[in-house]
Parts: C-alpha cells; sequence; structure tokens
C-alpha cells in the first residue's frame, strides 16, 4: 500500500513539474513503472479523479490565478497551459467553474472552493484511512431556525460556543443547524455563519435570537465520523472530486451543518444545496 501510495505522490510530483508542457498520462505512468491500465485504476481509487481529468483541473487552476493576478492576455495564458486555443480554454474553464473566463478576469472573483489544489500526501491518506463521505440526495422542506450569528467557521471548539449561546433558550436541544453563507461579490472573505435549532413557527422565537429561514429544495448530504477534524480534507473531495463526477452542481453561495449533540455518537452531516433548487435564495 505504501509504495502504491508513494508511486501515486510521484505522479502528483511530475503533473506539478510539467503543467505548462505537454505531457500525456503514459508518461505518469512511466515514471511510476506501472502499466498505463494498472496506473489509471490505482490513479482513480487513490485520488478519486482521472489522470487527465486531475491534470486539466490544476492548468485550470493555475490559469485562473493568473486570470486575476495579472494583465497576461486570455490567449496567451490559455497557450501556456497547453490549450489548444482560447476556445477549447474557455469550455474547460465553464466546466469546472460555472462561469467564462472572460467573467473572472473582469470581476477578479472566483469560488477558491473549487480551485483544484495540487493534492498532497495528507488529503491521500485522509482518503486511504476514512474513505470518501458517500452522498445522499434529498428533498429538504422549509426549515425555520431561531439562534445567532457566529464570527468564525465551525470546529469542534466553535460547538461549544454554539451550546453555551443556545442552551439558556434552548435546555433540551439535541441538535443545532449551522450555515456558512458566502458572498457571491468575493469568495475570498471570510462567509457570515449562523446557528440554530429548529422552529416550527415564528411566534415562538425567543426574544434575543434572530429569525432565519432554509428553503425547501434538492440538497446532497454528506456523512462521515470526525467530519469536522477533517473538514478541509472533505471540502476538498466534495467540491473538486464528488462534483467532477456527477451531473449536479453545487450551489456555492451557502454551507448547512447538521450537529448532533448526542452523547453516545455526536456526528455532523454537511448539507449543500443543488442548483435546481428554485428558491433565489442560492
Amino acid at each position: 500500500m505504501d509504495d502504491q501510495l508513494n508511486a501515486i505522490c510521484r505522479a502528483l510530483d511530475f503533473i506539478e513539474q510539467h503543467l505548462k508542457e505537454d505531457i500525456r498520462v503514459e508518461d505518469m505512468a512511466e515514471c511510476c513503472g506501472y502499466s498505463l491500465f494498472y496506473f489509471i485504476r490505482l490513479f482513480n481509487q487513490t485520488v478519486h479523479l482521472t489522470p487527465y481529468d486531475y491534470l486539466i483541473r490544476r492548468r485550470l487552476a493555475e490559469a485562473a490565478r493568473e486570470l486575476i493576478k495579472t494583465k497576461r492576455r486570455l490567449v496567451d495564458i490559455a497557450l501556456d497551459y497547453d490549450f489548444q486555443n482560447p476556445e477549447t480554454f474557455a469550455r474547460a474553464f465553464n466546466r469546472v467553474f460555472h462561469t467564462p473566463p472572460s467573467q473572472v478576469r473582469k470581476s477578479g472573483v472566483l469560488d477558491s472552493r473549487l480551485i483544484q489544489r495540487a493534492c498532497g500526501r495528507n488529503q491521500l491518506l485522509y482518503y486511504r484511512d476514512y474513505g470518501t463521505p458517500k452522498a445522499q440526495q434529498c428533498t429538504h422542506p422549509q426549515i425555520l431556525l431561531a439562534g445567532s450569528p457566529f464570527d468564525s467557521d465551525l470546529t469542534v471548539e466553535m460547538v461549544e460556543q454554539v451550546v453555551a449561546r443556545l442552551n439558556p433558550f434552548y435546555p433540551e436541544m439535541r441538535e443545532f443547524i449551522w450555515i456558512s453563507t458566502y458572498s457571491s461579490h468575493s469568495f475570498d472573505r471570510q462567509p457570515a455563519y449562523f446557528a440554530g435549532v429548529e422552529l416550527h413557527d415564528w411566534t415562538a422565537l425567543p426574544t434575543n435570537l434572530y429569525a432565519r429561514r432554509l428553503p425547501s429544495g434538492h440538497y446532497a448530504c454528506f456523512r462521515q465520523r470526525d467530519l469536522l477534524e477533517n473538514l478541509g480534507h472533505i471540502r476538498a473531495y466534495v467540491y473538486q472530486s464528488w462534483q467532477a463526477n456527477t451531473t449536479e452542481t453545487i450551489s456555492s453561495k451557502i454551507e448547512i451543518f447538521r450537529y448532533s449533540l448526542s452523547k453516545n455518537s455526536p456526528s455532523t452531516e454537511l448539507i449543500l444545496p443543488l442548483f435546481n433548487n428554485n428558491d433565489s435564495s442560492f
């Protein structure tokens, strides 16, 4: 197993060293000492992307950074990263980032969660030790929440703050819902955070808490042990690998976490709205 992991790490390093060159999947397999068929299967099982798709996504990630941070012409950036022409580059860019490169150049805005970062050993070890969270698609009804805003992302330590804030109003609460809302104008800004418990009607809203509504719609739900401890790895898998292998598109504006406070088996579920939701909130 370690030999295989080391071989895939060599392939990943090879890709990083030759992002702007005309390399083939056969070249990656050769640097690992594997047959083409075996290498493709092993890479897909280990990285959860095909070698070619990973290569294209890494090229697009670096090209996107240049679009935002430099004034180089789009055609020069496209050719530099081995795309045949600007049209081919634009189609691939739009498929991955759901927006054309010309718009990213104009706005300087791109959802950083969609950028394929160089996959390292820690990400591969996470896949090996935990597996990947399985997605369950479902339709949720509208949910009314009573809660409070918070100023940092959900962590194990933040759970204690949420309980301390909400427990005086809901001493019997068994779970809470956490919402991270991203600005569509600047995805690199810190999201707005909110945690609350489910209400059955607005009249039950305590005076010192705020109301929030989650609209009904179609969602993808991801559950895994130690989800909060591995949230960075899970986000990388969901936004890059899972979305690349499904016909669904995640709405980029909001993330929802359902956190169970059960003492016997505390758990966290990541819930993401999909683009076929009809509500304009997404």
